[in-house]
């Protein structure tokens, strides 16, 4: 495929594992929680790659916020 999305990427585990299929796809890992988000950076860098976009949001069908716990 062209691109993935990776929608509650948790730790990158799909996206990483989509890059490493195919590297020419455009990945975006989306994960709202901001310690997430790290590990999934983390994890992208650790795997060498470069070319993985992680986006810190929620994704739904309403715009506004929420809180966690």
């Amino acid at each position: 495929s062209r691109g993935v999305l990776d929608i509650g990427a948790n730790t990158g585990l799909f996206a990483v594992a989509a890059r490493a299929v195919n590297p020419n796809a455009r990945i975006v890992a989306v994960e709202p929680l901001m310690e997430l988000t790290s590990v999934v950076e983390a994890n992208v860098t650790c795997n060498g790659y470069d070319r993985i976009e992680v986006v810190t949001a929620a994704v739904g069908r309403m715009r506004g916020s929420a809180s966690f716990f």
